[in-house]
Order: structure tokens, then sequence, then C-alpha cells
């Protein structure tokens, strides 16, 4: 007897969700929702308002597109990290523009939480926001899950050579981004 692959368990409950499924639902969720929060806390770089904006917001468009979810082109868990960067991408274009909007708003803080560390936290936001996938990725998993090189290699299939590499033009772009914006707020 051969048993269900974990493609097919996957496909079982999200049918069972888009068909109304409640517990089904869960199910995903559960399996799904340290992966999406892990990324969007990176992502949103300490910002918790924004963070737990682009959570609910990305569980919403997950719900509500769940019938165009195609278990052929990939992972549930690969579709719900495209609808995270998407709303990720679309919260900080949207945050953005309402802090050129209303700066006087804008610039209020929470109690013990200072200006400038907002402000830099904003920054990486959207720097990381700007980011190749792969390099986001690669930075997430050196620096925000601890791994080392040899690591990211192994779980990746590949030469540490090559995510060396990778792991430098993704600091670069993040450095560039970086000076790109010091150069717009200047």
């Amino acid at each position: 007897m051969t048993h269900p692959s974990e493609a097919d368990v996957e496909a079982v409950f999200v049918r069972a969700a888009a068909e109304g499924d409640a517990v089904a639902w869960r199910q995903l969720i559960d399996a799904n929702a340290e992966r999406v929060a892990n990324t969007v806390r990176w992502r949103c770089a300490g910002l918790p308002d924004l963070a737990a904006d682009v959570i609910q917001q990305t569980w919403l468009e997950a719900a509500r597109n769940l019938r165009r979810f195609d278990p052929a082109r990939g992972s549930f868990s690969d579709w719900v990290g495209g609808i995270t960067r998407r709303v990720i991408l679309a919260e900080v274009r949207k945050w953005r523009r309402y802090r050129i909007r209303h700066p006087s708003l804008a610039s209020v803080t929470e109690p013990g939480q200072s200006l400038p560390d907002s402000e830099n936290a904003e920054a990486v936001v959207r720097m990381l926001a700007e980011l190749p996938d792969d390099y986001e990725a690669v930075l997430r998993a050196k620096y925000l899950n601890g791994l080392s090189v040899q690591a990211i290699a192994d779980a990746n299939g590949q030469s540490i050579k090559a995510v060396e590499s990778r792991l430098t033009r993704a600091r670069d772009a993040f450095r560039t981004a970086y000076r790109r914006l010091q150069g717009d707020e200047s």
C-alpha cells in the first residue's frame, strides 16, 4: 500500500477549505502561520503595526483566492509566500504614501519608541521590499535565522561558493538601496 504524498494531503485540505471546511482552512493556516509570520516580521523590520497588518491581509487574500490555488504549480506554502511578498510591497507603498501625505501624524510614535528607530525600521522595510526574493531569502537565512553559509548551501543544494557569492550580491544590493534611500531623503 502506498502512502499519500505531502502534496496529495495538502491538496485534499485545500479542496476542502475552498469548499468551506473551516477545520481544513485552520489546518492550512496552522501549518503555514509560523513561516508567514517570520517572513513578515523580517521584512517589516520590527514595525509591529505594519507586520500585523501584513499578516492579516495575507490570510485575507489567501482566503479570497483559495479557489485559484493550483497544486500543480507549487506548494500551498510557496503560494502563500508569494501572496505575503505582494502584500508587503503593497502595504509599504501605502504606508509611504500615508507618511508623505500626513507627515505630522506619521511622526507620532508609540510610548518608548524613538522616531529615529522608527525611521530606520521603515527604511529597512523599504530596502528589503526592493530586493529580489533570492537576495532577501539568503539575507534572512544568514541574519535572521542565524544559519551558517554551509547550512544555507546544504539546505539549497548549492556549493558554499555559490551561497557566498549570492550573499555578497545581496549585501551589495541592500547597501545600494540604502545609499539611494539616503540620497532621496537628504
